[in-house]
């Protein structure tokens, strides 16, 4: 009986400590997986919201963030497919998530992060939110 109680004790407190964990503002309030692991992926846009209007995404356009820290955009364009790379970092306390390709470099608020699912909102100029998808 006292293995019960020490157990409920333990999942009770990790459940109140969990609920204050939510490092992205639309979730998930807690992965077990590291922040690096769910951004390395290869991601395409499912949606861009820009001025509350919102256009669907295709599929001729990738992003692939690798562990190294290397990022591959692949787009289709006029039948010609081109790709440009670069570097990836997060930013601070890993909520932005910093993208270099040349001399250029952009960065953007992280919203949400699941293995499935990144969305980022871009401030610079117009404010930008864009969800990519998992392309795998």
């Amino acid at each position: 009986m006292k293995t019960n109680k020490k157990l409920l004790f333990l999942v009770i407190t990790l459940m109140i400590a969990f609920v204050g964990c939510k490092k992205y503002e639309d979730g998930p309030t807690f992965s077990p997986w590291p922040a690096k692991w769910r951004v390395v992926n290869t991601w395409k846009v499912e949606k861009t919201i820009t001025a509350g209007q919102t256009t669907t995404g295709s599929d001729d356009y990738t992003i692939e963030f690798k562990g190294d820290g290397t990022a591959i955009s692949t787009m289709i364009f006029g039948g010609s497919t081109i790709t440009t790379e670069g570097t990836w970092e997060f930013g601070s306390k890993k909520e932005t998530l910093r993208v270099t390709s040349g001399s250029s470099t952009s960065e953007a608020t992280i919203l949400r992060l699941t293995s499935n699912e990144l969305w980022v909102k871009d401030i610079a100029g117009f404010e930008t939110e864009t969800h990519y998808i998992s392309a795998k």
